[in-house]
């Protein structure tokens, strides 16, 4: 066991190695999720709900494999689940090289599905590696990488655009990216977060005090749970928002709208991360009602034909959302789950986002095909109802 200095430091060797390895992950196949829109929709001249489609057997399947991973990662070696997860997304690299939709639909799922299965685990190692207190910050920095990561495949997309390089070479430039990915894993310490793990469980407590917050954490957990089931229904891929800016504004644009959101995102998750007090109020606010006030923006800004600026005003609110969301929905659930079963409740986290992103992205699909606007409506007033929720359901937090 590493000593007590080691143990309450939240940037440690772990903290690193998994946070530069989301970095590298999404370099990569944030460029996929940014660029098939324009691949499937644009290029191949498929119809919009091909993209909900994939989009929704992609989330929908990998609530299965989220929760199996999320399930597997506490029996078995977590490391090793993250690892074959983070290779097989490589499956997202070879899109590209067919111009059959439906061999694309398929691409996509299989590596939309590897991801969903890491992720629990790389979630679960990740919050093994870091004391309590320190997890508000860690997961914030784990975001502020990620997202990073995204805002760089923005940036070597647009380029690449520029020269006129085939959607199939940008596609396969994730394939080095993720092998890097991969391998720092490799090196990420478990004894180390079994110690911190273990130092935690041997701490002395009150037990009359420890029943009642179980059952306050117990109530946060499923309020959480049902929320972000909820918000969902509501949720779509980030590619929606790039097609809908692109058809107005071009492919470049398109891609520079998904590039801000991007860094928006990563500074929003660094800063919410580092105080978790009143998080609930603030996944609430500035998450869920921050997702519904950014969608309509750019809803309102394609029907009208807006310029440049008002769509990136909305990709700026969602960029808020969005950092806010990912950081603060894995660290509340990392403080309320039980130390033994924390890759199984981070599954449950994923399978229930996933749940609802299957049905979301299909009713997004299917009315963006009518009317962007009326599909980004629906978004918005789910993701009311989701975050006031999350208000009533999440109340008890400050007591758990």
């Amino acid at each position: 066991m590493r000593n007590n200095t080691s143990q309450s430091r939240w940037l440690n060797r772990n903290v690193l190695l998994i946070s530069f390895s989301a970095f590298f992950a999404d370099s990569g196949y944030q460029a996929i999720i940014s660029g098939i829109p324009l691949f499937l929709v644009m290029a191949l001249k498929a119809p919009a709900y091909y993209f909900g489609l994939a989009m929704a057997v992609g989330y929908g399947g990998g609530a299965l494999t989220g929760f199996l991973g999320g399930k597997l990662s506490d029996r078995y070696n977590k490391k090793i689940i993250v690892v074959t997860g983070n290779i097989l997304i490589t499956f997202l690299s070879f899109i590209g090289f067919t111009t059959v939709p439906s061999l694309v639909i398929m691409l996509f799922v299989l590596g939309w599905w590897s991801r969903n299965f890491r992720s629990p685990a790389r979630r679960a190692l990740f919050s093994d590696s870091v004391i309590r207190e320190k997890r508000g910050k860690a997961f914030g920095f784990l975001h502020a990488l990620d997202i990073g990561g995204g805002f760089v495949s923005s940036i070597y997309f647009i380029i690449l655009l520029f020269y006129h390089v085939p959607f199939k070479y940008i596609f396969l430039v994730s394939f080095p990216l993720l092998i890097i990915s991969t391998f720092l894993i490799v090196f990420v310490d478990e004894k180390h977060a079994a110690g911190i793990e273990e130092a935690r469980l041997n701490e002395p407590r009150n037990t009359e005090k420890l029943k009642k917050s179980e059952k306050y954490k117990h109530s946060t957990f499923i309020g959480i749970l049902i929320a972000t089931a909820l918000y969902g229904f509501s949720s779509f891929s980030l590619g929606f928002p790039v097609l809908t800016i692109a058809q107005r504004h071009g492919y470049i644009i398109g891609i520079g709208g998904y590039a801000l959101l991007s860094i928006v995102s990563s500074f929003a998750g660094l800063y919410i991360g580092g105080s978790m007090a009143r998080a609930v109020g603030k996944l609430s606010i500035l998450g869920y009602l921050f997702a519904a006030a950014g969608s309509l923006v750019i809803g309102y800004a394609y029907t009208e034909n807006f310029g440049i600026l008002i769509f990136y005003a909305g990709a700026v609110i969602l960029g808020v959302s969005m950092g806010v969301i990912e950081t603060l929905e894995p660290a509340l659930i990392s403080l309320i789950a039980k130390e033994k079963e924390i890759g199984l409740e981070m599954g449950s986290l994923t399978a229930a986002r996933s749940i609802g992103l299957f049905t979301g992205n299909i009713i997004m699909g299917l009315l963006y095909t009518i009317s962007p606007l009326s599909s980004y409506e629906y978004v918005a007033a789910v993701a009311v109802v989701s975050g006031i929720l999350m208000l009533i359901l999440g109340r008890n937090y400050k007591n758990a």
